[in-house]
């Protein structure tokens, strides 16, 4: 019996594996181009350290390289792409020009539903690590796992973490322990 029933899950799984690479042939196509691009920026945060005449706005200057191979179907339909993204940078005090440098690495996964119609759902699946190490103060933000974000063409998004996310990544939700970290880190 034990048999049997270990030969019929066996072959399920064979016709469901058989099933999906008819359903998505481009998935495992070899890439039908690749990119490499590297950008510099400053933009402000939006973290207010202090208040009052203390206060300081703290600034992100940073240079970005993405590169990677992009897919498409045989009419050559955007199917997806792997972007690897390298960033070098620096949080810095907008007063006094403090500053801590911080290096992250990620990769992220784009694809859509539909080759070709990026109305379709849209989904970034993006691993990676981030860290901030002050000297003599310890770690001041840690970032690392994956989130994996989905966009449905009604305009829906679901944004789920998985593994260890500092608060800042949570800023947007009210919590601010990393922010006063980062604060502290550089002067206020």
């Amino acid at each position: 019996m034990f048999k049997v029933k270990h030969l019929a899950s066996g072959f399920t799984a064979v016709a469901a594996l058989a099933a999906a690479l008819a359903l998505a042939p481009a998935a495992f196509a070899a890439p039908s181009g690749y990119f490499d691009f590297t950008h510099t920026y400053t933009e402000d945060t939006g973290i207010v350290c202090g208040s009052g005449s203390n206060s300081f706005d703290v600034i992100d200057s940073a240079t970005t390289h993405r590169y990677g191979p992009s897919f498409s179907d045989v009419n050559g339909n955007f199917v997806k792409d792997i972007n690897y993204i390298d960033t070098a940078g620096t949080f810095s005090n907008s007063v006094t020009g403090a500053s801590i440098p911080y290096k992250a690495r990620s990769v992220e996964h784009d694809s859509v539903a539909i080759p070709g119609d990026f109305n379709s759902t849209f989904t970034a699946v993006t691993t990676g690590e981030m860290q901030i190490i002050a000297p003599g103060g310890g770690v001041v933000w840690q970032n690392a796992g994956r989130v994996v974000d989905i966009f449905s063409p009604n305009g829906d998004e679901s944004l789920t973490w998985r593994g260890p996310h500092d608060d800042l990544v949570y800023g947007f939700l009210g919590q601010t322990a990393v922010a006063d970290k980062l604060c502290a880190a550089l002067g206020a």
